[in-house]
């Protein structure tokens, strides 16, 4: 399958490449993907990135047109407040406390994670502990995570993904 990957010998160390298609253990699934959005942050880490890295981007602070931005709002249903949430823990409920906080940059650094807030009848799903909002959900069909997921340990992680999978199976 095509992906974004970085490539140090390419214009802006990225290209569009070919890599296995995923496969899904039995606690896993594959999901079919017809959008994505790359962040500021793994640009600024692609020269840096081992050949192959998957890279990803920003569509409101980046937009190249109104239609990135209504993409954005619309089908990701989120609204972009702004690039640094100045923290990296959060809640999986909306009434969290301290100690049930998650954390992300642990496998790399995350200067910037974003804050978003509901937008196009969604709901706030993740809240950092500074009430910020770090994802969102639409209709039980989709998910908006405003830092990166792989930047988390991979058991903390795989309680997110559980949580966001519940959200999503919520309308079966």
């Amino acid at each position: 399958m095509k992906a974004v990957v970085a490539n140090p010998n390419a214009p802006g160390s990225l290209e569009i490449g070919e890599i296995a298609e995923p496969v899904a253990d039995s606690n896993e699934a594959v999901i079919a993907v017809t959008a994505f959005s790359l962040n500021r942050g793994e640009l600024r880490r692609a020269e840096a990135a081992p050949a192959g890295t998957q890279i990803g981007w920003d569509l409101v602070e980046k937009a190249e047109s109104p239609a990135d931005s209504l993409f954005y709002r619309d089908i990701l249903a989120a609204r972009y407040l702004s690039d640094n949430a100045e923290t990296n823990h959060f809640y999986l409920s909306q009434n969290g406390s301290e100690s049930d906080s998650l954390v992300f940059g642990v496998i790399y650094p995350v200067a910037y994670p974003d804050v978003v807030e509901p937008a196009a009848e969604s709901q706030l799903l993740l809240r950092y502990v500074n009430n910020l909002g770090a994802a969102t959900g639409k209709n039980n069909q989709v998910v908006y995570v405003a830092f990166p997921l792989e930047s988390m340990a991979e058991a903390e992680r795989m309680v997110v993904f559980r949580y966001l999978m519940d959200y999503l199976h919520a309308s079966d």
